[in-house]
């Protein structure tokens, strides 16, 4: 039997709710409370794990979901550490996702770069590959044109970064910007399929 950790709405099973269970009104203003006051402490906490100011905004809100979800009693006193063991396990997994979503852009630069990389994984690999490859390919051309060009020029051609900001005639941290925002919005696009995979 897996454990689940805390947050998006899992339960750790000790703090598990029956079926249909919901906490009290007075228990939740008491979670609200207790959130509040623990706010700032969660966001620097947050903020020392995760690289930009709406991941933690993120995170933050799916401790919230996850707070007004658990219907079990947890007395005042153990409310802020199981505050903190929420954030814990969503920066974790926030984590985990970019991880998951680099790899998968990783493979399929590889696959671009290298015609023979297909036709040696077996089938079902190859199957999945393309689709990942595919998936890749709208959600690249998705983002703004801008940023669409960084993000071939670096995967495709395999160009450095001041290599593009010259080839663009942009500063190098332009070019170092855009691709970071490049990259946030093809780990949300990318999230939905990775999750099923």
């Amino acid at each position: 039997m897996s454990k689940n950790k805390p947050g998006r709405g899992r339960q750790p099973p000790h703090e598990a709710t029956t079926e249909g269970s919901q906490p009290s009104e007075s228990d939740s203003q008491a979670w609200k409370d207790a959130f509040s006051q623990a706010e700032n402490g969660l966001r620097r906490f947050l903020s020392s794990k995760l690289p930009q100011p709406a991941d933690v905004d993120d995170c933050l809100q799916a401790i919230s979901i996850a707070m007004l979800n658990n219907g079990t009693p947890i007395p005042d006193a153990a409310r802020k550490a199981w505050l903190f063991r929420v954030a814990a396990n969503e920066a974790a997994l926030w984590w985990r996702k970019k991880a998951r979503t680099d790899r998968m852009i990783d493979s399929a630069a590889v696959a671009e770069s290298s015609p023979g990389y297909a036709t040696e994984s077996p089938p079902s690999q190859q199957i999945e590959d393309n689709e990942a490859r595919e998936k890749i390919h709208q959600a690249i051309e998705r983002l703004p044109s801008n940023q669409r060009d960084v993000v071939r020029l670096r995967i495709r051609d395999g160009k450095s970064f001041r290599e593009i900001a010259d080839h663009l005639e942009i500063p190098l941290g332009t070019a170092l910007t855009r691709m970071r925002l490049a990259m946030d919005q093809l780990r949300i696009d990318l999230h939905d399929f990775h999750s099923d995979t």
